[in-house]
């Protein structure tokens, strides 16, 4: 090209060489060298600065202002979503990364793995409820179910991703949602709690519904702020099964709560808790009088802190005639 008319100095003949720079610091003569005034820069796949520098005869080499031609990443997946296999009605979610610039996310599912129908989600899909199903101007995007359930079980969830370089719009893998079933309790026990006299042989039963089911009985002596397994042996038998049986149950074991921690794979549900309360003062009925010590097994009138137990077949129940009576559980 012919020098620009602003060009000055040196004998009048002027060498050029154009250079360039991946990040305006290291900069690099093109091969074979640009010596032409003007330049027509190759393809490239990323942000490039050029300069040019000009010398004539032996004075100083003079250097051109810095141009920045700006290429923004393609449009591209970084990382694609994963399937995933949740308890029924616990939260799933998918998740994809992206670069490029100005990213729009959309994110789509088909039925079956074998479909080829996919379709925008919306909100809800069959009656799920669906969040995150789209995003913009940000890195990824994460689709959430709240709660997942069988009416969407091996479904297949997959993201399109558009952005305004490159390949405009590009399609993820898709990741399929797998649904684990949990057990059901479908006869939980009959009662929150119940009294035994001291030395009964106590059996708590619950009916569990499921295919493959654990179980395991959970005990709490702290009013069910903290839960242990109840596997100690002489104390508890049955504690690995749907009905736990405590032989001659004595105090060591009043006022405990239990419950029942029933699996298939990774999948749990418990049951209603129970409070087993055991009496050392029984109802021995020798005459009506309430207030008689020798018709307790204890050979004391009960109070506000006690558990009494009131067993069938003795010669008279309690007679009540005046106030005072008192007991904690009957």
């Amino acid at each position: 090209g012919q020098a620009p008319p602003n060009l000055t100095g040196g004998n009048g003949v002027y060498t050029v060489d154009w250079q360039y720079s991946p990040d305006n610091s290291n900069w690099f003569s093109f091969t074979p060298a640009e010596t032409n005034f003007n330049l027509s820069p190759p393809s490239i796949s990323g942000t490039t600065f050029y300069r040019r520098q000009v010398s004539s005869f032996t004075c100083q080499v003079s250097t051109s202002n810095t141009v920045t031609i700006t290429v923004p990443p393609a449009t591209a997946v970084t990382v694609q979503p994963v399937n995933s296999a949740v308890c029924i009605n616990s939260p799933a979610s998918f998740t994809v990364s992206a670069t490029g610039n100005a990213l729009q996310y959309q994110w789509q599912y088909v039925t079956t793995s074998t479909s080829t129908n996919w379709q925008n989600v919306t909100g809800i899909v069959n009656g799920v409820a669906h969040s995150g199903f789209t995003a913009s101007n940000v890195s990824g995007s994460t689709l959430v179910i709240p709660s997942a359930n069988n009416a969407i079980n091996g479904y297949v969830y997959r993201c399109l991703v558009t952005g305004n370089c490159g390949s405009f719009t590009v399609t993820s893998s898709g990741a399929t949602l797998t649904i684990s079933p949990s057990p059901t309790v479908i006869a939980p026990l009959s009662n929150s709690s119940q009294t035994f006299p001291d030395g009964t042989d106590v059996v708590l039963n619950a009916t569990v519904a499921g295919t493959g089911v654990t179980h395991q009985w959970f005990v709490s002596s702290n009013g069910g702020a903290s839960y242990s397994p109840a596997t100690i042996t002489g104390i508890y038998s049955g504690f690995n099964t749907s009905s736990l049986t405590i032989p001659g149950a004595t105090l060591t074991v009043n006022n405990r709560i239990f419950r029942l921690t029933s699996s298939i794979g990774g999948c749990s549900v418990l049951s209603p808790t129970y409070t087993l309360f055991i009496s050392n003062n029984n109802w021995l009925g020798l005459t009506p009088d309430w207030f008689n010590p020798s018709n307790w097994s204890s050979n004391k009138v009960p109070g506000i802190t006690n558990d009494i137990f009131i067993v069938t077949g003795v010669p008279f129940y309690p007679v009540i005639t005046t106030t005072g009576a008192q007991a904690r559980n009957i």
